[in-house]
């Protein structure tokens, strides 16, 4: 496709709805330098930043994003752009990945690459993430077959050389290895899940819904980072989905009915100023009820508190334990505490996941 074109039309030069409805689309939000590239505009909303590979289905070429400039508003705004939201693309030669980032990573997980220029989006950019894709990546995978998704991606692993994927950075690392199973999908005309799943993929996960931040994704009083539901009593996709929406709405108008904040953290969740952190349970239970659906039986709770950062909050204290730091920063709690406030929680709520319900050290 060259520059300036929209989209590449059919073979037989025709255009279909959802060509015509992207080229509208395109022509408000990119202006590019050399080939167009689809992005939606539901991306440009802030959180994290992200990197993109471009990977052509036949000859594995790759797409330097230091040439893509989006305008919104008269507005330039770089190709390291904030968001959680995973976007790709399938055009006419070529896919395009984008890989989602983090707002709170521990030491032992996976790196991230960063750039640390506090001149750049606060040190959060990812320049040398997308240079190690353009630069060093591409030209050794140019050439193999992207159905070779474990070689490509033992070659990646070895590529980078770290326990950590610190070099490369995992950012980059992932991004390329989606990339490759779209475009081997792609290239096999299959939908990604058959195509990864084989025949009898049929399965969904039970989604998880992000309703209620605390901790560094919100500024509030609640200490724990994510309050979550999960609709585990459904048999179809849909309905769970369903489930999860209404409750989210409906947690929205007990919040207002109680005069507490409806404004949302980083992830989405709303966010307001709680007595104790257990309220937030309590609130999501009013909330399942009036959507209509059964507390322990229909609808569950997963948590990822991040307890970390009450860990690291108190070692900053001077401190050993778990610092409460937003609803009571003198209260520095012991690890059986901790473990005893899961035990009391599980025991009263229907509680089906725990995530770092402990600091990575302890």
């Amino acid at each position: 496709m060259s520059a300036g074109a929209g989209i590449a039309s059919g073979d037989d030069g025709s255009y279909s709805d959802l060509d015509r409805e992207v080229q509208s689309l395109q022509k408000d939000l990119v202006e590019l330098g050399r080939d167009l590239f689809l992005l939606e505009e539901d991306l440009l909303f802030p959180a994290t930043t992200q990197v993109m590979v471009f990977l052509s289905l036949d000859v594995g070429q790759y797409f330097d994003l230091d040439s893509v400039q989006l305008k919104v508003g008269g507005r330039d705004v770089a190709n390291h752009l904030y968001t959680r939201r995973e976007a790709d693309a399938l055009k006419r030669g070529g896919v395009q990945r984008l890989y989602a980032g983090n707002l709170n990573l521990g030491e032992h997980e996976a790196c991230e690459l960063r750039d640390g220029d506090e001149r750049l989006f606060l040190g959060k950019s990812v320049l040398n993430a997308v240079a190690n894709v353009n630069d060093r990546i591409g030209p050794e995978i140019i050439g193999y077959d992207a159905r070779e998704q474990e070689q490509l991606d033992a070659l990646l692993i070895e590529m980078d050389g770290t326990s950590n994927k610190s070099n490369l950075g995992a950012n980059a690392i992932l991004g390329v290895s989606m990339a490759l199973a779209k475009a081997a999908a792609a290239q096999a005309k299959l939908p990604i899940y058959r195509y990864l799943g084989g025949a009898a993929a049929r399965t969904l996960p039970v989604p998880m819904f992000n309703i209620l931040n605390g901790g560094k994704h919100a500024d509030n009083t609640v200490d724990f980072q994510e309050f979550m539901i999960q609709p585990w009593g459904f048999d179809d996709f849909g309905e769970a989905l369903r489930a999860g929406v209404e409750i989210y709405h409906h947690l929205k108008k007990v919040l207002a009915k109680r005069r507490l904040s409806t404004a949302v953290g980083d992830e989405g969740g709303f966010a307001p100023n709680l007595a104790d952190n257990e309220e937030a349970l309590r609130i999501i239970e009013e909330a399942t009820e009036k959507a209509g659906y059964t507390w322990g039986e229909q609808i569950f709770i997963a948590l990822d508190p991040a307890t970390s950062e009450l860990w690291n909050e108190a070692a900053r204290r001077g401190k050993t334990g778990y610092c409460f730091f937003k609803s009571n920063p003198e209260e520095v709690l012991s690890s059986d505490d901790m473990i005893a406030i899961w035990s009391d929680w599980c025991a009263k709520y229907p509680i089906r996941s725990i995530e770092d319900g402990l600091a990575e050290n302890d």
